[in-house]
């Protein structure tokens, strides 16, 4: 989740205000500086968020399903709109995840895929909640000709097949 989560946040921050809650389980010091310099400008460590009356608050929870639904502080406004967002890419979905997700404070599901979409809708989350937002990806970093790649594509992959 923490490559995908720190991309987007990263494309997202030049058009709206961002804030984000890091997880403890983000493993983002691999990334690129730039990346890692939009996560350290938008970082807010807890609860309650800076979030002025005025504005619109809108969660993202970049989480497992379960994570989604959650009880704020009292001194903390939750969310106008909640949208969870979930990777999970097998063809079916655990079904203790799908009460979080059609929960009514869940406002929409982002998946990756129409293979994930597939997967939540045959598990019970209605298709009009979903919407398909691909996964972001920076082209730069992940650039076959990029200096950091180049090592390890001058070792060619070999695959076996098994007997």
């Amino acid at each position: 989740f923490s490559n995908e989560w720190a991309h987007y946040l990263y494309a997202l921050e030049k058009h709206v205000k961002i804030q984000s809650l890091p997880g403890s389980e983000c493993h983002c010091s691999g990334l690129p500086k730039y990346i890692q310099a939009s996560l350290q400008r938008t970082e807010q460590r807890d609860l309650p968020l800076n979030i002025s009356p005025s504005e619109t608050f809108v969660w993202v929870s970049h989480t497992p399903p379960p994570s989604y639904t959650r009880t704020w502080p009292p001194e903390a406004r939750p969310p106008d709109y909640f949208i969870g967002r979930s990777m999970y890419e097998f063809s079916s979905v655990p079904p203790e995840w799908v009460p979080y997700c059609n929960d009514t404070s869940v406002d929409e599901l982002w998946v990756p895929s129409t293979f994930v979409l597939e997967s939540f809708a045959s598990a019970g989350v209605p298709r009009g909640k979903m919407f398909i937002i691909p996964e972001a990806i920076d082209t730069n970093y992940y650039n076959p000709m990029s200096a950091h790649l180049q090592g390890f594509l001058r070792n060619p992959l070999r695959f076996f097949r098994p007997n």
